[in-house]
């Protein structure tokens, strides 16, 4: 599912179910799933870009190497991980960039939410484009 059509969705902008409920208790819930979906995080964003740089793309070019590589080389290169003991510290560095972009990826994920719900009151459509 796309930004748009996760956007359209939460502003009820052609939501296929959009009105299919008049209930008091559906109101109230789909309310509050909106009230959370919209309501702001913390946000801490401290890095310097070298120091994110330094901290995070060593790990995302091992994982790119990793994906694109020859499984045989992939294997090779981890067999000789394994023998000079860096196979947990590779996976760990793996993890905890893994764990990092997702954190990323919701923190962008909101503020593209609160963008289109802010932007819809000056014309906007959940797509970015100004009506005319």
């Amino acid at each position: 599912m796309s930004i748009t059509d996760i956007s359209r969705t939460l502003l009820h902008c052609d939501s296929p179910l959009h009105g299919a409920h008049n209930t008091m208790e559906d109101d109230m819930a789909s309310k509050r799933v909106r009230e959370k979906e919209f309501a702001k995080i913390r946000a801490e964003f401290d890095w310097s870009n070298d120091d994110w740089a330094m901290m995070w793309l060593p790990w995302i070019r091992a994982a790119a190497i990793q994906a694109a590589g020859e499984q045989a080389n992939v294997e090779s290169f981890m067999g000789a991980c394994a023998k000079d003991g860096t196979a947990e510290e590779l996976l760990d560095g793996l993890g905890r960039t893994k764990v990092h972009l997702e954190s990323l990826t919701k923190l962008i994920d909101r503020a593209l939410l609160r963008t289109h719900a802010a932007l819809k009151q000056f014309g906007y459509s959940p797509d970015g484009t100004r009506a005319h």
